[in-house]
């Protein structure tokens, strides 16, 4: 069984890092289990190639980059996270083996249907039917962690 410290970052993008170092240390790529108040699910590159290249040029430019990303080798990661903006770190864990597939349980999120979890390998479950931000009321938030909530998008997801 592969151990892990706790890690805190400053940017969400920034625990790519700590996952692939984490990554190293196993036979398979993990699944991520995560809580947020959002699901973090954009895809990879997308602020930067949004900033500085053309919309024609998008789709090859993040194949190309994905395909540099290497988890043994933490300088393409490292390479990596300095393109990748907030909340496209999921996606590039997912397309590079860092994780095998992402459970997303967050306040602002639409429940993922089975073909979308199969394409992406992700999966996003909302924690209250009311999906305004605004409205989610303490006890939604307070019966996440331990709940039958939890138990219940756990399962849906092994």
């Amino acid at each position: 069984m592969a151990s892990s410290v706790p890690v805190v970052v400053k940017d969400h993008h920034q625990a790519l890092l700590a996952w692939s170092q984490y990554r190293l240390q196993l036979e398979r790529a993990p699944r991520l289990i995560t809580l947020d108040h959002h699901t973090d699910t954009s895809q990879p590159f997308r602020n930067h190639l949004r900033e500085a290249y053309p919309p024609t040029d998008h789709a090859r430019l993040r194949r190309a980059w994905l395909s540099e990303v290497n988890f043994r080798d933490q300088a393409t990661v490292i390479a990596a996270i300095d393109r990748l903006g907030n909340d496209e770190h999921i996606v590039t864990a997912i397309a590079t083996d860092i994780v095998a597939g992402a459970f997303v349980v967050a306040h602002n999120a639409k429940d993922t249907d089975l073909q979308t979890y199969r394409e992406h390998k992700i999966m996003c479950r909302a924690v209250s039917q009311n999906l305004n931000s605004y409205e989610v009321s303490r006890q939604d938030c307070d019966k996440v962690l331990e709940s039958t909530f939890l138990s219940a998008v756990v399962d849906s997801f092994s």
